[in-house]
């Protein structure tokens, strides 16, 4: 990436482009400009910039400006810009954030520092162009397989179009020949009491069979679906001396295969004796291969909405890992500066007050000594007023109050240092760095440091029991299964919330772990109200939600799944019981 990347430096100090330039100049193409309209017509006359460094205090065009005007450019909004500034304060960098830049180094600098932002900007950058390019294929493609859809169902109205242009042709047809032969059908045909065909009139040979053909023989020996339900059902409806309508059937015959609609009346003799069948016959060959055609066209419109579906899916999928990775990326940011930000004042407190208990019980001893000699003063008698006001001094201070307490005020201060130490510590932990491969992680440690930074969403409403087994190192993204937990872990807080709400009772939460043949099984329970049975096939679709509107996004068990079941090709599931709580269980292979 570096050895293509161009750099433009913007500054109106020479001191600073020979620096800068002699540090980036080695791994990028570095271009210069000593003010901000040189370096607005260095761009406008296409010349290449990946990444601008520039300072903000320059005679011409201030950097403000300059950064303005990039950024309301088309051609160089996209451009990543870092200021390189010697100001050095919030409402600068809000400024400067505010027009659109991307980041500021403060003057002096560090050549390490610089570098690596600029490495980093020119990585984020490129990252964020294949990430446009990728959503713009997939939006042409969605595009494109609509149109391909639309054009399908369009030729599909126009077949149904010529099918029903076909069938009222049909009809037309059939009515000339009612009214010419008084039936609503295209041939005539007789059968003997035996079934057997006798007679067809001339409209057999319009759709070229040869009435030879059939002539002696039954319809269920014509037919080759001879064995089939409907065929065995028509031939019941026969034997029983039924009249029928629009039974449809297949025979083979010399110019081919033909499906036939038939309609047949018994007839009796003059005595009521049963003597054969006489109807009409069409041909509906054509209308089963339009119902055919139909049909094919409807299985492969479904095929394409399902590939269609597939592709918004897999867009959907591809959203909801992006925003994993920004959500965890913000978590982790956030707790590295905090415990940054609190573990050195806490050592220095720390110490601190190591250092006074162990001054106070020096001074203890110290006092000691003094009333030993207080105590001899106040036997000699020139010496009563001095012994009289040192204990008088003892009473003013309070001194015996002052040696009961100030020893357990220091234990409650160093036990109270030890748990911020801790909740650092967790932190820390918590905020494991991104992992781009799997490793062995201590997954009891990651669940009592879940719970440390969890505790203010369930110290008020629930107890938390932990029943953690023996487990070995599991090979793990530990960061992205921090997240699961945590979600877990504040579900569980809320659903018991809304059980006790603003009574005196509390509820339980529940973690163990143990291990399981080649996999590990972590438990979290709760006794919160239960997931309702109608919503249980729901959980896990992205942004459903039953929480007040500001207090849940419907993400959280989503990407807990993606996390458990895509990333570590495990398990997650839950038992739920309304009014008893909630269990959810996750297993992961150890290796």
């Amino acid at each position: 990436m570096s050895s293509c990347s161009h750099i433009l430096i913007i500054d109106d100090q020479p001191d600073n482009l020979l620096i800068l330039e002699d540090l980036l100049g080695a791994a990028y193409a570095v271009h210069t400009a000593n003010a901000g309209q040189e370096a607005l017509d260095y761009l406008a006359a296409g010349g290449s910039a990946d990444l601008i460094l520039l300072d903000v205090v320059m005679s011409d065009l201030d950097g403000f400006e300059v950064c303005r005007r990039l950024k309301v450019d088309p051609a160089t909004r996209e451009i990543p810009v870092i200021f390189l500034t010697a100001l050095n304060s919030i409402e600068a960098e809000e400024q400067g954030l505010s027009l659109g830049a991307d980041d500021f180094i403060h003057k002096p600098f560090s050549p390490p520092v610089v570098l690596a932002r600029v490495r980093n900007h020119l990585e984020l950058s490129r990252t964020n162009r294949l990430l446009r390019k990728h959503g713009e294929d997939l939006e042409r493609r969605v595009a494109e397989r609509a149109a391909a859809l639309q054009a399908a169902n369009q030729q599909l109205h126009r077949e149904i179009s010529q099918r029903e242009q076909t069938e009222d042709a049909l009809r037309q047809s059939e009515a000339r020949f009612q009214a010419l032969l008084a039936m609503a059908s295209d041939w005539f045909w007789e059968q003997d009491d035996q079934f057997r065909f006798t007679f067809f009139s001339d409209g057999l040979a319009r759709v070229n069979i040869a009435a030879d053909e059939l002539l002696g023989k039954t319809r269920w020996e014509l037919s080759v679906d001879s064995g089939s339900a409907d065929c065995t059902a028509h031939r019941a409806l026969l034997e029983a001396h039924q009249p029928f309508r629009d039974f449809e059937y297949r025979v083979k015959t010399a110019s081919g295969e033909h499906w036939l609609s038939t309609n047949g009346q018994p007839l009796f003799d003059a005595s009521g004796r049963f003597v054969g069948y006489r109807g009409t016959t069409r041909d509906v060959t054509q209308r089963k291969q339009a119902e055919q055609t139909l049909t094919k066209a409807q299985e492969n419109l479904a095929e394409t909405n399902a590939k269609l579906n597939a592709e918004i899916a897999s867009r959907l999928h591809m959203e909801l890992e992006l925003r994993l990775a920004q959500k965890l990326e913000a978590v982790g940011q956030l707790a590295a500066g905090i415990a940054h930000e609190i573990n050195t004042p806490i050592q220095y407190i720390g110490d601190s007050v190591h250092f006074l208990q162990t001054a106070f019980d020096d001074l203890q001893t110290l006092l000691d000594c003094y009333r030993e000699g207080s105590a001899v003063l106040a036997q000699q008698p020139e010496q009563a007023g001095l012994a009289a006001a040192i204990q008088d001094a003892e009473e003013m201070a309070d001194l015996e109050y002052l040696r009961e307490n100030v020893p357990p005020a220091f234990e409650r201060t160093l036990e109270g240092i030890g748990h911020v130490t801790g909740i650092v510590r967790a932190m820390k932990e918590f905020a494991h760095p991104d992992q781009r491969e799997k490793s062995p992680g201590d997954l009891n440690k990651a669940l009592l440091n879940t719970l440390i930074v969890a505790r203010n969403e369930y110290k008020y409403v629930a107890d938390v029991e932990t029943q953690l087994g023996e487990l070995p190192p599991v090979s793990c993204y530990l960061s992205d299964l921090n997240q699961v937990f945590l979600n877990l872990v504040v579900n569980a807080a809320h659903a018991i919330a809304d059980v006790v709400r603003d009574s005196p009772q509390r509820g339980r939460i529940t973690l163990s772990t143990r291990l399981d043949g080649d996999q590990v099984e972590i438990t979290i329970a709760d006794t919160g109200g239960g997931i309702p049975a109608a919503i249980r096939d729901r959980v896990y679709d992205p942004f459903f939600t039953t929480k007040p509107v500001g207090q849940g996004s419907g993400q959280g068990l989503a990407i807990a799944r993606s996390i458990v079941v895509d990333k570590h090709q495990g398990t997650l599931h839950f038992d739920s019981a309304p009014g008893q709580g909630t269990t959810f269980y996750i297993r992961l292979p150890v290796g």
